[in-house]
């Protein structure tokens, strides 16, 4: 084995949450080491979507240009919602405060390279190919990583690591107990899509039974290239073919088959997997902190992440700077970390878990659907909650609430036919 190598801080993950914790602490004078299994730029399976708070956190890490200006992203202007029957209800996506689109879509494998191109020019070693294996301890405490890299084993000291490695994050599993809860997780599966018919600059979300609790997509992309997914909730996936689904999909969904007129897949469909927020315990320990999917910050209503990583990416680096200067890395000083994402995320977050767990919840979306048909400001609204320009929390607003409370009861009381299921 080489000499061990030393570190300030190591961030496991080069995504969003690692790649905005590495810039933070670099702009703090601190030189991270921000490792990745994968070799860079790599695909994952993502929405691809940009939304109103996932724009403004990029222009906070200095990418404001660079994403806007990316020849593969593309400005976004208006949102339309359909079931299989045809359009639920349409609205504008609002511009940003600066008149920029408040809407972008920019396939992953670009985004995360911009973000660790930025982050390399601020300092931040990046290492890609390296497997980290397993955390290093003293007793309770964290002091580095062992991993592979190259086929070589590579030692790396550290008092603090980032986890920041996604939903299946091995850190997290060797930082604490790790738990997956089906009714708060969701699994996706994606394709990109060539020759779609009308690439206007909007995106599309559609409803329907086979999809709830969860939605399918198609975001257009640069050209006439499109993201076309869907996710489920984990416990309503058993027992189900992911990709037999999403064929039926893209084959069967009539608002969506007149898209896909001539359209082709441009690669087999690749599948993911999202903890939504809401299960996760402690995100920190000795010389630990877990940013983004690692730390289950993904809003299990619509899957988004993007904003909540770059976020918690931006709190694990201050965190992280904070512990270097003062030299302090017990969980007793990085249990701050815990209480801002809380203070920050359950305002926003956690009323998902609870709408998305509704009884009957085909019923309370139909509700909250056929007023946005008779109300176009009312459908304006679901279309600002959809594409991220509203909180999520407005759903516990009386004008969101009482509409799936009485789709709810409506399908409580109902007389029940003989042999009927729920």
């Amino acid at each position: 084995m080489a000499p061990a190598l030393e570190y300030p801080v190591v961030i496991v993950g080069a995504g969003p949450a690692g790649a905005a914790a590495a810039i933070t602490l670099a702009r703090r004078g601190i030189r991270p080491l921000l490792a990745e299994r994968a070799a860079f730029p790599r695909e994952k399976v993502c929405g691809d979507g940009l939304t109103p708070r996932a724009l403004s956190l990029l222009k906070q890490l200095g990418l404001h240009s660079s994403v806007y200006s990316h020849p593969s992203s593309r400005r976004i202007s208006e949102a339309r919602a359909f079931s299989r029957e045809g359009e639920l209800f349409s609205g504008n996506i609002p511009p940003l405060p600066d008149g920029t689109a408040g809407f972008l879509t920019l396939p992953r494998r670009d985004l995360d390279q911009v973000l660790v191109q930025h982050a390399v020019s601020l300092g931040v070693d990046f290492s890609d190919g390296l497997s980290i294996l397993t955390l290093e301890r003293e007793g309770a405490r964290c002091t580095g990583v062992r991993g592979r890299k190259e086929e070589r084993d590579v030692l790396i000291r550290s008092p603090l690591i980032i986890g920041a490695d996604g939903a299946r994050s091995r850190i997290a599993r060797e930082a604490s107990p790790f738990r997956i809860r089906p009714r708060y997780s969701i699994v996706a599966l994606r394709a990109y899509a060539g020759n779609i018919r009308d690439p206007a600059d909007r995106i599309e979300i559609f409803y329907g039974p086979d999809f709830l609790p969860g939605f399918a997509w198609l975001f257009p992309l640069a050209g006439n290239t499109a993201n076309i997914g869907l996710g489920l909730r984990m416990d309503r996936s058993r027992g189900r073919s992911l990709r037999a689904t999403f064929q039926e999909f893209i084959s069967g969904f009539p608002p969506l088959v007149k898209r896909m007129a001539g359209a082709e897949l441009l690669a087999k469909p690749r599948g993911g997997f999202l903890r939504g927020y809401g299960q996760a315990g402690r995100i920190y320990s000795d010389g630990l902190l877990l940013a983004g999917d690692a730390a289950s910050l993904v809003d299990p209503l619509t899957g988004e992440g993007i904003s909540y990583a770059l976020e918690s990416g931006i709190v694990a680096g201050e965190t992280a700077a904070g512990a270097v200067r003062e030299g302090r890395y017990t969980s007793g000083f990085l249990r701050s970390y815990q209480k801002e994402i809380r203070r920050r995320f359950r305002p926003l977050l956690g009323f998902s878990p609870l709408f998305q767990n509704w009884p009957h919840i085909h019923k309370a979306t139909e509700a909250l659907a056929l007023r946005g048909q008779r109300d176009p400001a009312f459908g304006q609204r679901l279309i600002e909650l959809a594409a991220g320009s509203t909180p999520k929390r407005e759903i516990a607003r009386a004008e969101f609430l009482l509409p799936s409370v009485l789709g709810y009861w409506r399908e409580k009381i109902k007389p029940r036919k003989p042999g009927r299921e729920d």
